[in-house]
Formats: structure tokens, sequence, C-alpha cells
């Protein structure tokens, strides 16, 4: 048998005792007329919880003049181990009740038994005899109602046990449905566990391996750190030199602007310098000329003088003059010399072998 037909029977067989109950929870009190002396209306519940308190109304009219000897009530609790009188007493007594007067009685008791367990489907019973006297006549009456239900539930807590129930039922062909699918999403979930555990190893061989790497970084982070503190030192020292430079620089610079100006003020000089030259090598070269012409003559004038020197050896000396008085009034006379004779001119000037002329380069 499947769960959905189990379930199904399982609510009707819960459904046949609640169409039971409905029956026996008409609310119809229950109306007794003795022999139109006496009318007793019994209101009571046809059905009533195990354990619970219950109340019985008893309404009674006089249609005559009657005086009630003794109206016993009694209820029996019936069960499977045999029976309890709950409640059995006397409820009206020599009660004299002229024709419409109406008294009301009501009886309250609980529904139980003192045993440990509660019976088996119980149900109460009401025994009530009534003796009476009218018209000097004694009249006896005896009643027994039909059973009182006393289940272990009432009808609306079996009816709201069945709608939770019934709720119960969808909701366990949801679940069985949710399984079913479950089910078949746990098969392709199985399937893709195997995959994922498969890439979970490749995943940590692969993550063993970085891990491995990752210690090799760690190592060449470590000494790139070092290098880079090394360098972090060095490119401290090469920022000062560069400090120091820069201001090197600007002295260089400062240098380098007077260095122009003199440079500037020498180039000047030096174009001065060579017109200058320039205009000397000109007037050197003119020079020259002029001093070749003059080394020329004065060849000439020295191989005169030689041959007037060597003439003037060979010729015999003048004689000297008479003396002369002193002249009171000035110098001695001295004789004036002959213009014409070469032994009373000035000697000649230096001479220049002929061999050497004078260059501009000299």
């Amino acid at each position: 048998m499947t769960t959905g037909s189990f379930r199904g029977a399982a609510a009707a067989l819960m459904l046949l005792p609640l169409a039971a109950l409905v029956l026996a929870q008409t609310p119809t009190p229950l109306v007794l007329n003795l022999d139109r002396d006496l009318k007793i209306i019994v209101t009571y519940p046809l059905e009533v919880k195990y354990g619970s308190a219950v109340r019985v109304l008893f309404d009674i009219t006089a249609m005559d003049n009657v005086t009630i000897s003794k109206m016993q009530v009694r209820f029996v609790l019936v069960h499977e181990g045999g029976a309890a009188v709950l409640y059995d007493q006397a409820i009206v007594e020599n009660k004299v009740l002229p024709a419409g007067y109406q008294i009301q009685v009501a009886v309250s008791f609980q529904a139980a038994v003192p045993q440990p367990r509660p019976p088996v489907e119980p149900f109460l019973e009401l025994y009530m005899t009534v003796e009476y006297t009218v018209d000097n006549k004694t009249k006896f009456f005896e009643y027994k109602s039909a059973p009182i239900l006393v289940p272990r539930a009432t009808y609306e807590e079996l009816s709201s046990a069945l709608a939770a129930a019934q709720q119960k039922a969808a909701l366990a062909d949801q679940l069985a449905q949710r399984v079913r699918e479950l089910e078949l999403k746990l098969a392709n979930e199985s399937g893709k566990c195997v995959v994922l555990s498969e890439q979970l190893r490749n995943l940590n061989s692969e993550w063993s391996a970085l891990k491995e790497k990752v210690g090799g970084l760690q190592a060449d982070n470590s000494a790139l750190r070092a290098r880079v503190a090394e360098l972090e030192s060095e490119n401290f020292r090469l920022q000062q030199e560069l400090a120091s430079l820069r201001e090197e620089r600007g002295s260089l610079s400062s240098k380098l602007s007077s260095t122009q100006d003199v440079y500037s003020a020498t180039l000047a000089e030096l174009n001065s310098l060579r017109s200058r030259y320039e205009s000397l090598s000109a007037e050197a070269g003119t020079l020259k000329a002029a001093l070749v012409v003059t080394a020329s003559a004065a060849a000439v004038l020295a191989v005169a003088l030689a041959l007037f020197l060597a003439k003037r050896r060979n010729a015999p000396p003048i004689p000297p003059p008479p003396p002369q008085q002193p002249s009171a009034s000035g110098p001695p006379f001295r004789p004036r010399a002959n213009t014409g004779d070469p032994a009373f001119d000035d000697p000649p000037p230096p001479t220049i072998p002929v061999g050497y002329v004078l260059t501009a380069s000299d």
C-alpha cells in the first residue's frame, strides 16, 4: 500500500466517529410530559469530554396543583470496567407546586472516575424518578436517558484534529513530492560531488604547489626588500650628491657666465689683435722691402769706406798748422774741417752682412 492510499484510509476511519458525533451533537432538550400533570425539560449536553465538568438544568412546570414528594436524579458513568455513580441526589422533595408554577434546578458534577488510566469509550446514563401527588392520587414516574458520549476529545477538538490531520496529509504529500525532487536532485548533486571531489583534489595539489611557490616568492620578496633598502640608501646618497652637484652647478653656472664674458672680451681682443697683426704684417712687408734697399745701400757704402780707408793709409800725413794766439775774448781757434775731406766726415753706420735679409717673421 502506498503512502497516499494509507493516509486516505486513515482519514476515512477518522470520519466514521465524527459522523456519529455530528448526530449526537444535536442540541435537542429532553421534554417529558407526565400525564399532563408535570412538564419536565432536561437540558444537558449530548457529549461531554472526559474529565470535564457537566452542568444539567432541570426546568419543572406544574400543569395542575401538584405536590412533588421526591424527585431523584442519578448519573452513572459506564465503562469497560463497570459503572460508577457520579451524582445521586434528590433535587426536589415535598414541594407543593400550584398550577402554572415553575422551578429550575441545576446539577453539576465531573465526568471522571478515580482510576490511573482513563476508560475506553465511556458514556453517561441519566436515571430519574419522580413521585408526586395530584388530586389525592400518588403517581410514580421513572426515566432512563439515551447514552451521553464521554470521549477523550470533543467534536470540536476532533474536527480541529481532523483539519490538522488533513493539513498534515497535504503537507505530507507535498513533502513526499519534495522528497522525490530532492532524491533526484541528490542523485544529480552526487554526480557533481564526485566531479567536485576530483576538482578539490586537483585544487589541493595546485594549492600545495602554490604554497611552495609562495614560500619561494616570500624568500624573493625578503631579498628584494633588502635590495630595496640598499637602493633606498644608495638613492639617498645620490640625492645628497645630486643636491651637492646642483649647488656646484649653480656655482659653475655663475663661473660659466663670467667665463663667457671673459671669453667674449678675449675674443673681441683677439679680433682686434688679428686686425692689428694683419696691419703690422702689411707694414712689415713694406719695411722688409725698404730694409732690403737700405741693406744694399749700406753694403755699397761699406765697400766705398773700405776703399777710402785703404787709400788713406797709403797717403803721407798732412803737416799740422802753425799755432795761433788765443783770443782774449773767445775760445782758442780750431781749424774748420774740410767738408770735402773724408777724414773729417762722421763715421759710417754699422754695416749689416749682405747675406742676411730681414723678413716679416723676424
